[in-house]
């Protein structure tokens, strides 16, 4: 008869009649909870408690990074689990491929098997932060001047050195070993008592550390062993990433060497350019057509000849990685994402490498000759929702880029947020059913699959589909 969720602009939970639309707090709506659709956020699953009826059957969704303590939560909602009300699990692609890796199956038992091995990592991952923050409060404790340490933000001390995997008892001790040094410093004023109390409370945490670690003997962390451990929790982060993108994208990508890029010939030819032709950079453009079919074999039904006229790049944007032994295939793991764009005066689109770019940015704020040439960023053009117009947010001006091109790009750094002013292009840019199909594979090869699911660009893609059954 509706739908239970909660509203955080109302502080409470509210139903929603399906019949009338009207809302109403759930303590003052006539339709009970247990006769709804109950939505629970991952935030209110813990100790809400709805009635529910006795053959209530609840859907689970399985994130990357699910936890056992937010599993049970969730399906702690269900009291009469087991009695007649059922539980249902749902998981994302990434984690379901995560899955299949660590268990070799997709029934409960695994996915119970894969959640508590996320969280043994995630408790092995949070021992050497509990250690470090130990440390630094046992000497902080006796010896307040060590409450503040200096702020160590180069970028040799911090990448420096190379990661490593190391064991997390290897990791500790060598953080109770940087503190001592700290406390043990000449250019300290303490007293005896005070470093033997701060020394005695760091072999204390080394030694609860030690004895916890015993349970993740199997688990290593990847490390950059040297300088004090003030940069701990950047390190931290960088791990808790790393983690992230191996639960989201499993796939293993080969090695490569980057190209060396060049500069242009002669920059200032783009002043007067109308075409890409005009412009005298030594180096061949080649147009985003022409570089799917020398190199994105899987993407070719797609309409890239009605961008063919308007967009180019240099070999220094198409060609990141040397590929070896004629691999021309070997970029799909390695193309770069559209952002820097130079618009000549007849619209044609030049797009630019980050390098690249950094070079025309420089000549237009320094050389008084660039400063009328057009550089757009593709992530800072946005559709006004009033008239759908393209504005620069970065000027606040109507955009000079054609909007079929714009769709294009976006669809070819695997974008799937679109709106209704996008459906014409949507629909020149991809005409048939294979095209559908690849543009699932474009964006599933630049690692964002995870976003297709009740995206603009899936509800166009099956509201088409269903349009062609029925004719």
């Amino acid at each position: 008869r509706g739908i239970t969720f909660y509203d955080p602009d109302e502080n409470d939970w509210m139903i929603t009649s399906s019949t009338n639309g009207r809302t109403w707090s759930k303590s003052k709506s006539p339709i009970k909870e247990s006769e709804t659709f109950i939505i629970y956020d991952e935030s209110h699953c813990r100790g809400a408690d709805m009635v529910l009826s006795q053959e209530a059957i609840a859907v689970v969704t399985i994130g990357p990074d699910l936890l056992k303590e937010s599993l049970i939560q969730g399906c702690g909602r269900l009291r009469q689990f087991g009695k007649g009300q059922k539980i249902m699990l749902l998981s994302s692609k990434e984690a379901y491929q995560s899955i299949q890796k660590l268990t070799n199956g997709t029934q409960a038992i695994h996915v119970l098997e894969w959640v508590f091995s996320n969280s043994v990592l995630a408790s092995a991952n949070g021992l050497t932060l509990w250690s470090h923050q130990a440390y630094h409060y046992s000497i902080t404790k006796e010896i307040p001047k060590l409450e503040y340490i200096e702020d160590k933000t180069d970028l040799e001390f911090m990448y420096g050195l190379p990661l490593r995997d190391e064991p997390i008892s290897n990791i500790i001790s060598a953080s109770a070993n940087s503190f001592i040094s700290l406390v043990k410093a000449q250019n300290i004023n303490a007293t005896e008592i005070q470093l033997r109390k701060s020394l005695d409370s760091i072999r204390k945490v080394e030694e609860y550390g030690l004895m916890y670690s015993l349970s993740f003997q199997s688990i290593k962390k990847k490390s950059r062993r040297g300088g004090h451990s003030d940069g701990e929790a950047e390190r931290e982060l960088e791990e808790e990433q790393e983690i992230i993108e191996k639960l989201e994208n499993p796939k293993e990508i080969g090695s490569a060497t980057p190209c060396q890029e060049v500069d242009w010939s002669n920059y200032e030819s783009i002043i007067s350019a109308r075409y890409h032709t005009d412009i005298s950079s030594g180096i061949p453009f080649i147009s985003i057509k022409n570089f799917v079919q020398d190199h994105l074999h899987t993407v070719k039904s797609i309409n890239w000849d009605c961008l063919t006229n308007n967009i180019y790049g240099t070999t220094n944007f198409w060609i990141p990685i040397e590929t070896h032994n004629n691999n021309r295939y070997q970029l799909n793991d390695y193309l770069r994402y559209i952002d820097y764009m130079l618009i000549l005066q007849s619209s044609v689109i030049i797009l630019l490498s980050e390098y690249e770019a950094n070079k025309l940015i420089t000549l237009k704020n320094t050389n008084k000759k660039f400063k009328d040439i057009n550089i757009l960023q593709l992530s800072m053009i946005k559709r006004r929702k009033s008239d759908g117009h393209l504005i620069d947010l970065v000027t606040g001006k109507k955009c000079e880029i054609d909007p079929l091109a714009y769709i294009g790009l976006k669809c070819f750094n695997g974008e799937t947020s679109f709106e209704e002013f996008d459906d014409g292009h949507l629909n020149s840019l991809l005409p048939s059913t294979e095209a559908k199909k690849e543009i699932r594979y474009l964006i599933d090869m630049r690692g964002f699959s995870r976003f297709i699911p009740k995206s603009y660009l899936d509800r166009w893609i099956r509201g088409g589909q269903q349009k062609m059954l029925e004719q």
